[in-house]
């Protein structure tokens, strides 16, 4: 039955979908509210906290409303995770390196968190929240969460912390492995399980039957494929680095493009394998400036230097690619300017500005 709200669709981390309700007797979901990525009820059942997304791809800013139609935060960049607070009175919103507690007034109060948060609930007495992130041997600056999620993830190094509301993190228990908080009861027993990740990139190369394994390095995913099928880029996150890969698929070495910030990098190939696009702060690593305008860098797949392509005007790109259009090779991106929706925009390598080619909040395909 569950099959009629349709499948989730995943941006970033995130499973984006519709919220629905199924009484333990059985019967047919009713649907309660759609493009919902997290929601928990109040203590007394009859109320719910949701967090919203456009649908936009890659961690767009969420919206959160509680109860479901009354909106407490337009834009809380990374939301993840919503608890509502023993009393019902206020909100917790987990982002990567923050808690964001929302009263219902919308007075908001940041908390810092530890890199790479993953997990949250209230205290039994509302005093303080819980959440696993990394331990005290993970340091890590502003924007570092994805680097240190993954290394976490793959590698252990998550404990269980507990964050005051005056702002102080007392780190409860250290872990070996992938430790992740699932929920706190109302007695103050802890609920958690134990996991790592792994990935790998398997291919199946033109004119082959067989998928192979490509050999990688670390946590490894595929960005984008040449049209003729022989090559794959890959981003390939490591303990202490991302990096950028060409590899063929017909299996053998692969050669390193780039070393790439940590948070989220968004890269695409040219049509002629010669380039790789990657989004980056302006002037600065992104782990630094997470609030500066956004540069694509064109990196040479072979011998050449990078050549940068301001794009100051965006205040977060959501993703790229390359097409060839009117004769020419054509960067597609889909990124935002201050205060504005997603849309789809165009540069050409021949060009000087990028253009808009669709209405705010609509993404090409």
């Amino acid at each position: 039955r569950a099959g009629r709200l349709g499948r989730p669709y995943e941006t970033g981390w995130i499973l984006l979908g519709t919220l629905a309700r199924v009484p333990f007797s059985g019967g047919a979901p009713r649907r309660l509210a759609e493009h919902v990525t997290a929601a928990d009820w109040s203590p007394d059942g009859n109320e719910l906290a949701v967090l919203r997304e456009d649908g936009i791809l890659f961690d767009p800013p969420a919206r959160l409303e509680y109860p479901v139609g009354t909106v407490l935060a337009e834009r809380i960049a990374g939301a993840r995770e919503v608890r509502v607070h023993p009393s019902g009175d206020r909100v917790a919103v987990q982002t990567p390196d923050a808690v964001v507690v929302v009263e219902r007034s919308g007075r908001q109060r940041i908390l810092p968190s530890r890199p790479a948060t993953q997990g949250l609930a209230w205290d039994p007495g509302g005093q303080a929240l819980w959440v696993s992130a990394a331990d005290g041997n993970h340091e890590g600056g502003a924007g570092a969460g994805d680097l240190l999620w993954w290394r976490a993830s793959m590698w252990g190094g998550r404990a269980l912390w507990r964050l005051t509301l005056d702002g102080r993190a007392e780190e409860v228990r250290r872990s070996a492995g992938g430790l992740t908080l699932d929920d706190v009861s109302s007695e103050g027993r802890i609920l958690a399980h134990f996991g790592t990740v792994s990935s790998g990139v398997r291919v199946r190369p033109p004119g082959s039957t067989q998928e192979r394994e490509l050999e990688t390095r670390g946590h490894a995913s595929v960005v984008d494929i040449s049209a003729d099928g022989q090559v794959v880029l890959t981003r390939e996150v490591l303990p202490r680095s991302v990096q950028a890969w060409i590899r063929p698929t017909a299996g053998g070495a692969g050669t390193r493009i780039a070393e790439i910030p940590p948070v989220s990098p968004i890269i695409g190939m040219s049509p002629d394998v010669q380039w790789v696009a990657a989004w980056q702060a302006g002037g600065e690593s992104r782990a630094d400036a997470s609030d500066a305008g956004y540069e694509l860098t064109l990196i040479p797949t072979g011998a050449g230097r990078p050549q940068v392509i301001p794009t100051g005007r965006f205040e977060g790109p959501k993703g790229l690619g390359w097409f060839h259009f009117d004769t020419e090779d054509t960067i597609l991106a889909l990124a935002s300017e201050p205060n504005r929706k997603v849309r789809g925009w165009i540069w050409t390598l021949a060009g000087d500005d990028w253009r808009p080619i669709t209405p705010e909040g609509i993404c090409p395909a």
